[in-house]
């Protein structure tokens, strides 16, 4: 399996939705003409849950649930935005077949659903350019006497996925150092900012030693 990569990793990233379909009706007069799209919908959540594979990395979130009008009506529409992330790239092809299979599979018999999934992004994949990178880099911390850097495999997406697509070397997370992305609890360490512009100037004035 080719697992993505070990200097700031990201994971790929699957999005998907979908439109479960049944039939309204009255939940008192004509409740058994009707078929619930809302319990068809809790039937695919924890089914897409089910699919996780935390020892892989593969991890499913039903994230958005939307349906219904009023307390009286069987609700014939629901909605269910979802996504996945993935260490490794066979898991998306088993997640999707699985997928497949479980959206064309009603629980309910009478109900439908349409979905979509779009192409998995963001994944940062390990290559030897990487490493190789990686390395000088970390050739270049022990000669100015920083501390060399480490590798992490984080949960979110990587723009430097798009760049090692394209056969170029990268790193991923290397500015300030700080802690809790994206949340209100977010900080950067002021120092490091100061620290990360010196270590990389370091590493531009030797870039002519790196070989792939």
């Amino acid at each position: 399996m080719a697992k993505l990569s070990s200097s700031a990793a990201t994971r790929l990233t699957l999005v998907g939705s979908a439109t479960i379909h049944g039939v309204s009706a009255h939940s008192g007069n004509n409740y058994p003409v009707g078929r619930n799209a809302i319990v068809e919908a809790a039937y695919k959540v924890i089914a897409i849950q089910n699919m996780n594979d935390m020892e892989k990395g593969t991890n499913m979130n039903p994230a958005i649930i939307h349906g219904g009008t009023v307390f009286n009506v069987i609700p014939d529409t629901c909605t269910l935005d979802f996504s996945g992330r993935f260490l490794y790239k066979d898991e998306i092809e088993r997640v999707r077949g699985e997928l497949k299979a479980l959206f064309e599979t009603p629980d309910i018999e009478g109900t439908h659903i349409d979905y979509t999934l779009k192409d998995a992004m963001g994944g940062f994949e390990d290559t030897d350019d990487n490493k190789a990178l990686l390395s000088f880099i970390n050739e270049v911390c022990r000669e100015e006497g920083y501390h060399e850097l480490g590798g992490v495999v984080l949960g979110g997406g990587s723009d430097c996925g798009f760049i090692t697509g394209e056969g170029v070397p990268a790193l991923c997370s290397c500015g300030v150092r700080g802690e809790w992305n994206h949340t209100d609890r977010e900080y950067a360490v002021v120092d490091s900012m100061y620290e990360r512009v010196e270590l990389w100037c370091s590493v531009i004035r030797a870039i002519g030693r790196f070989q792939k």
